[in-house]
């Protein structure tokens, strides 16, 4: 009878010791391969939403780069509707007008402000070429909006957005192509979104 009191008690001892590294071990890393999944979705869910929104937002900046060259064009051909004397070339005054967007590295285009405001046009250089920066309007109730560096804004005004507008002409057509560059956070090549479009000496001037 003591002997098997004495067995059973052993037995029951041995049962109840607890897990074994081996079991621990295993329990944890199936926890850690039920979390890792969602995480993973999460984190892919959350970058793809940040390049779409990166995505759409230098898709409009390029079209508004091509918007700006042919702001440029129809004031010129508006100008020769007004007084045909006063500016008689007006596919020949925007050529020159745009003469920096025809080299390789292309031109930054930006409206001005005022009453009757004009695009300015300066060529891509420096050390950071053609960088845009956030302008919020601050004290002038505007809204936020992009413009190239004047040298009034500060760096931490700097966006990842570049913008780059190249004019290639051919007789009575012009080539214009806006292209739009950035690095979204955690892709490490550069994404780039480009617009083209042609516009015309419609006037045969």
């Amino acid at each position: 009878m003591y002997k098997y009191l004495s067995q059973t008690h052993k037995d029951s001892t041995k049962d109840s010791a607890g897990f074994s590294l081996i079991e621990v071990l295993v329990a944890v890393s199936v926890l850690l391969l039920i979390m890792v999944g969602p995480m993973t979705i999460i984190v892919q869910s959350s970058r793809s939403s940040s390049f779409a929104t990166d995505q759409a937002t230098a898709y409009f900046l390029a079209q508004e780069g091509i918007e700006l060259a042919q702001n440029i064009r129809d004031g010129y051909q508006l100008a020769h509707i007004k007084d045909p004397v006063a500016t008689p070339n007006p596919w020949d005054d925007f050529k020159t007008a745009v003469n920096d967007c025809t080299s390789s590295g292309g031109c930054s285009l930006e409206m001005g402000s005022g009453v009757n405001p004009t695009v300015a046009v300066a060529s891509c250089s420096g050390t950071n070429p053609c960088r845009l920066y956030l302008d919020d309007g601050t004290g002038t109730k505007e809204r936020q909006h992009f413009r190239y560096d004047d040298g009034a804004f500060a760096v931490n005004d700097k966006t990842k957005y570049k913008r780059a507008i190249t004019i290639t002409f051919s007789g009575d057509q012009a080539e214009v192509a806006s292209t739009v560059t950035w690095k979204s956070e955690g892709i490490l090549a550069e994404s780039e979104v480009a617009v083209k479009t042609f516009l015309y000496d419609i006037y045969g001037n």
